[in-house]
Formats: structure tokens, sequence, C-alpha cells
């Protein structure tokens, strides 16, 4: 079966929690860009900005949640 979102965004998330330690690093419940959108992550050192990056590039794997780049789940 085939992840699909349920609107035409470019990028969404939807409760997306990343834990290292054991501890909740990342908790996202929805995040949307829409295509042509800029998106600008900013905030202190250990915030998780590069956590959230990794995750959404499938290269760090979410503790629950899902993720789509136009419409398809990765």
């Amino acid at each position: 079966m085939s992840l699909k979102a349920t609107d035409a965004s470019f990028l969404e998330v939807r409760d997306i929690c990343v834990k290292r330690g054991g501890h909740p690093v990342i908790d996202i419940p929805s995040l949307s860009v829409e295509e042509h959108e800029v998106l600008t992550l900013i905030g202190p050192n250990g915030s998780g900005k590069s956590t959230l990056m990794l995750t959404l590039a499938s290269l760090l794997k979410p503790y629950q949640g899902s993720s789509f780049i136009q419409g398809e789940g990765c």
C-alpha cells in the first residue's frame, strides 16, 4: 500500500517524533510547505534543525510519523 498525502503540498510532515538516547529531540505535529514556498529553519544550537533535515532526507528514521514529498511517502 502506497502512502499518499491528503493535499497538494510539496512537502508535508505529520506527527514526526525523533528520539535520540531515548529522549524526544523533535516533535512536530504538522508541517506543510507549498511548491515555490521558502522554508527557513532558525534556532539555537541543539534545537533540532539538523535532525529535522536528516529526517526529511530519509537519513534518520523517525520514531513515529510520516513525511511526504510531492504527495509520495518517504
